[in-house]
């Protein structure tokens, strides 16, 4: 099957096809994995992949749909919702506070997936756990990053969190460029970690 016809396929709910996202991930990549995923592990969340250098030899890939809601406080950002599932609890809080899975010292990845625009958008993981995140949280992308990777292929944009010192740069990305975007996103957290902006995790 080709591009157009695969992405022309329905999107199916999460409960029937809980690997679509694994499988457009692993499409988009396929030139880059140096082991293609199983059925079974299309299933998996966080999707384990393992890939060809430049980029990272092994990611789990934290995936979501990405939908654009007009009750966002930024009109017309795009969300994910992270979720606690298979993700290790983060030391004592008032509240259980969870972080990304990185055993093994294996990157970690969060991405939203927008399969109306065919376009990913990559966040930065260690800023968004650097101090856990809850069982549930909303994590949003500006519209223009996302329409100027459309019309490009690839667009970032820079913006600022809460705390000191706290810049994000989210990428966005067509599936032909994803790729570059995660090689991008790797280069900039591995800066943002050695300039102290996140602390070592």
């Amino acid at each position: 099957m080709d591009d157009d016809d695969f992405y022309r396929l329905p999107v199916p709910a999460n409960s029937r096809n809980k690997s679509y996202f694994g499988m457009v991930l692993a499409r988009a990549l396929r030139n880059h994995l140096s082991v293609v995923p199983t059925e079974e592990a299309l299933h998996a969340k966080p999707l384990l992949l393992r890939l060809k250098p430049p980029l990272p030899l092994r990611v789990r890939v934290y995936i979501f749909r990405a939908t654009q809601n007009i009750a966002e406080r930024q009109e017309g950002a795009f969300r994910v919702q992270l979720t606690a599932t298979n993700t290790p609890l983060l030391g004592e809080f008032p509240k259980p506070r969870f972080e990304f899975d990185r055993s093994n010292n294996i990157r970690c990845l969060l991405i939203g997936y927008n399969p109306e625009l065919r376009t990913f958008i990559i966040w930065d993981a260690d800023l968004h756990d650097a101090t856990g995140f809850t069982r549930s949280r909303g994590v949003q992308a500006p519209p223009e990053v996302v329409y100027k990777a459309l019309a490009t292929g690839i667009a970032e944009r820079q913006r600022d969190l809460k705390g000191p010192n706290r810049r994000e740069t989210i990428i966005a990305a067509r599936p032909e460029r994803l790729a570059e975007a995660i090689e991008r996103r790797v280069d900039l957290s591995i800066d943002a970690l050695l300039s102290g902006v996140i602390p070592g995790c």
